[in-house]
Parts: structure tokens; sequence; C-alpha cells
């Protein structure tokens, strides 16, 4: 991000605050969804399952935490958009947010994915 010059301008950063507003409250509906399954099965057939019900909800809670974290985040550097050097700042925090929230997008999905497949082939 130094080095490209790479900067977020105030309609990307409108569209990332739309963007992790919506995806915070789907992950809201997740985490509630996986709390559900987790009460209904108290009595979890396999420690696998168990495992990977525990680490998914913990992964959904740490990208809701980067998510509202990020828009908070946004919402500052939109406001404060003046200066170079503030904004070059801003754009990097704003990309390793951005990046660190995908990459445990990716983990949830790895995770569910793992979890659904020993469903369907026990």
């Amino acid at each position: 991000v130094f080095y490209l010059e790479v900067r977020v301008d105030k309609d990307l950063l409108n569209i990332l605050i739309t963007a992790f507003s919506v995806v915070v409250a789907l992950l809201f509906n997740l985490l509630m969804l996986v709390y559900d399954i987790i009460q209904k099965n108290s009595k979890v057939d396999t420690e696998l399952k168990k495992d990977l019900l525990k680490e998914i909800y913990g992964n959904i809670s740490y990208c809701i935490l980067v998510s509202i974290f990020s828009v908070l985040v946004m919402v500052v550097a939109f406001m404060n958009s003046h200066g170079v050097k503030r904004t070059t700042i801003s754009s990097a925090i704003i990309f390793w947010l951005l990046i660190n929230f995908v990459l445990t997008l990716i983990m949830i999905l790895k995770r569910i994915h793992i979890l659904l497949s020993k469903e369907i082939d026990p």
C-alpha cells in the first residue's frame, strides 16, 4: 500500500462500510444458527464435530468483531480524509483489516464445509 501509493477514496469507503454492515448482520444470523445447533445437539456425536462447532463459533465471533472495528475505522477515515499521510495510513489499516476479514471468512467456510461433508458422508 505504501509502495504502490494505493489509497482508499470516499466512494470505496462508502461501498466497504455498506458491505461490512450487511455482512455483520449475516454473521450474527450465522452465529445464532451455530449456537442453536450446539444447543440442540448437546450430546454431540463425535469429538471432531464438537471441536468444529466450537472453532466455527469462535471464528464467527472474531469476524464480527473485526467487521465492527473495520466499520468504525472506515467511518473515522471517511470523516478525516484530509492530508496524504493520514489517508495513506488509514488505507493501509483498512486493507489489513479487509485481508484479515476475508481470510477469516475463508477459514469459516472451510470448517463449515468439513462439518457438512462429515454429516453427508458419515
